[in-house]
């Protein structure tokens, strides 16, 4: 007998940041290929002039998606480009391994710096939305799609101040924290935590060299907290020096670079 399945929704919440080079007019952008914990891979594309003869002169945005093991992925996708107030969303039944394309506007209007698509030489691009998968489980009849409701429990998460257990303290401010989760994102936190270092036993610890609002960003970016693309472009060299001091990959990928 066939397993019975379950549609899984995963969710997608990343930040490209693409560069305005010299080749940014002309030269398509490969985003950072990303892949998943249910085994299939993603990435993205900028194609500055259209990906073809027949969209030739606009400015495009695709998702390329290898389905690995699944027969279909469904995409529930928004873009946005929030400096230039441009927003849209897509669904799209991915039947077979390829790409989904998004037309933003024509590419003169994309490089007219008054549109503000690039601002001080960057595009910020926000994607946000869910894969669904059909996974093969043991589940009961009635069920019929699992979502794993990110957003509402991080934000339950974040405002839960009674059963948070560890603090950090960043120039003089403190911000209050579970400790399972930032173990989860922190490797050398979840070191701290079992080894009974004084940090432990005393439930707090100062990280030097980097202002408060550095370490909020990184912290909230470990409860999935949506962060303003600006904030995260303002603050970029401080925060991959960060999440590389401390092994953060996973939270990396949230604010991948091209």
């Amino acid at each position: 007998m066939a397993q019975p399945t379950v549609k899984v929704k995963y969710p997608v919440d990343i930040i490209w940041i693409i560069k305005e080079d010299n080749n940014f007019k002309n030269k398509t952008k490969h985003g950072k290929t990303i892949t998943s914990s249910y085994g299939a891979t993603y990435y993205l594309k900028l194609y500055p002039n259209g990906h073809d003869a027949k969209t030739e002169g606009q400015t495009e945005f695709f998702m390329f998606l290898e389905l690995g093991s699944h027969k279909n992925v469904v995409a529930n996708i928004s873009y946005s480009i929030e400096t230039a107030n441009w927003f849209v969303k897509w669904e799209f039944n991915y039947q077979k391994s390829g790409g989904k394309g998004t037309r933003c506007c024509k590419n003169e209007d994309f490089y007219d710096p008054t549109k503000r698509f690039c601002v001080n030489g960057n595009c910020i691009f926000k994607i946000k939305g869910s894969l669904t998968v059909n996974e093969e489980i043991k589940i009961s009849p009635k069920d019929d799609v699992v979502s794993c409701k990110k957003q509402r429990l991080s934000e339950m998460l974040w405002e839960d101040s009674d059963n948070k257990d560890f603090t950090i303290f960043a120039k003089g401010k403190e911000i209050k924290v579970h400790k399972h989760i930032i173990a989860v994102y922190y490797p050398v936190f979840a070191g701290i935590f079992k080894s009974g270092m004084k940090e432990a036993k005393n439930g707090k610890v100062e990280i030097p060299n980097y202002s408060f609002e550095i370490v909020e960003i990184i912290v909230k970016l470990c409860y999935d907290l949506d962060i303003p693309g600006n904030l995260i472009f303002d603050h970029r060299t401080e925060l991959f020096k960060f999440v590389d001091q401390y092994l953060m990959d996973s939270i990396k990928v949230k604010f991948q670079t091209n």
